[in-house]
């Protein structure tokens, strides 16, 4: 089957021009343009028809998965609190899209960006800024300047680092920075204190800051396939959290103030280096949610760890009633040559009055039992 080409660049599929119709006729506030992501060329717009300019009345425009080029034009569209350039190949933000200041929303989610303009700075009215997978490799200081944030999504960049002036964000409860190549975060990130969601996945974390624990209002906290080796004594303060990622990092233990978390319902601590849990783990009462998986556990023992929370608060109230057997056994082996004296240093240690003779070499092994009486009470 052949599809028709486009005949030329001002072609409008039919089905956008009645949705404009529809929403000139009715003086519609939402119109929605979006492509569903067709791999079919003649169904993409690489500009927004012109007949879009006289809705005026827009407050929501939708044009994801095209492949547009932004005329200036939009600015006739001054009521726009939501605007989605998403899936649109831009490699570039027009200054045209900073002179729509009633905007409430902007996602750029998708495209080829690599920096925004410093005219970003008039949209003093956003509160959602949709940056997912793009090309930045910083954050601009002119977006840290947008301090009416309550969402911003930076994931599936290529972050390598974050400006102190993230501290800026106070009105933040949002912060998506999963997926890029941070290394580490700066004290700043502690001011961010209205955040509920913070999502770490995928960077190439190995500490956290202990101003991260200021952040007391987070529910959801995903901090998976970083490197990892330990945690903040203050991560004890999230006593809001009920989402706690730590899948496929290096943690070889976890601090006390983890029972702390008395809200948690579902943490993943899969694929560490984790071998004794933290007693204070059993403190976690509202939790459901546990895995442990590709962990060499000890304490408890991995075959109790893999029934769930309830055996292992078990595990640990057992082991509080009956306390912790010892062997008190030991193997002290004495190696040399032949006729060395072996067999008379192993007497003369276990009978210090034993009497020093000549006596037959020893022909292959030997084995004696020797007990020491020990201060509390137990043979060894």
């Amino acid at each position: 089957m052949t599809y028709p080409r486009r005949k030329n660049k001002n072609y409008i599929p039919a089905h956008f021009r009645e949705r404009i119709q529809v929403a000139k006729d009715n003086k519609l506030k939402e119109l929605d343009l979006s492509n569903n992501f067709s791999s079919r060329d003649y169904n993409r717009l690489t500009e927004i028809p012109t007949t879009v300019w006289d809705l005026e009345q827009l407050e929501s425009l939708i044009l994801i998965g095209n492949q547009l080029k932004i005329s200036r034009l939009i600015t006739k569209l001054a009521s726009l609190t939501y605007l989605n350039l998403s899936e649109n190949q831009l490699i570039s933000l027009p200054e045209s899209i900073t002179q729509l200041t009633n905007l409430t929303a902007l996602y750029l989610g998708g495209n080829q960006l690599t920096n925004l303009p410093k005219s970003i700075t008039k949209l003093t009215n956003l509160a959602e800024l949709y940056l997912g997978g793009n090309q930045l490799t910083s954050i601009s200081e002119s977006v840290t300047q947008l301090t009416n944030l309550s969402e911003l999504y930076l994931g599936n960049n290529q972050l390598t680092y974050l400006p102190e002036s993230i501290g800026e964000f106070t009105n933040l409860t949002i912060l998506d920075l999963g997926s890029n190549q941070l290394e580490t975060l700066p004290e700043s990130i502690g001011k961010l204190t209205n955040l509920t969601h913070l999502d770490l996945k995928g960077n190439q974390l190995t500490t956290l800051p202990e101003s991260i624990g200021k952040l007391t209002n987070l529910n959801h906290l995903d901090l998976k396939g970083n490197q990892l080796t330990t945690l903040p004594e203050s991560i004890g303060k999230f006593t809001n959290l009920n989402h706690l990622d730590l899948k496929g990092n290096q943690l070889t233990t976890l601090p006390e103030s983890i029972g702390k978390l008395t809200n948690l319902t579902h943490i993943n601590l899969g694929f560490n280096n984790i071998k004794n849990l933290p007693k204070s783990i059993t403190k976690l009462t509202n939790l459901n949610h546990l895995n442990l998986r590709g962990n060499p556990l000890e304490t408890p023992p991995i075959e109790i760890a893999e029934k769930g929370i309830k055996a292992i608060r078990e595990f640990f109230r057992q082991e509080e009633e009956e306390g912790t057997d010892y062997l008190y056994e030991a193997k002290l082996l004495i190696i040399g040559e032949g006729g060395a004296g072996k067999t008379t240093l192993a007497n003369k240690i276990q009978n210090p009055d034993y009497q020093l003779q000549d006596e037959d070499s020893t022909k292959g092994i030997e084995v004696y039992q020797w007990n020491s009486p020990t201060t509390n009470q137990h043979n060894f």
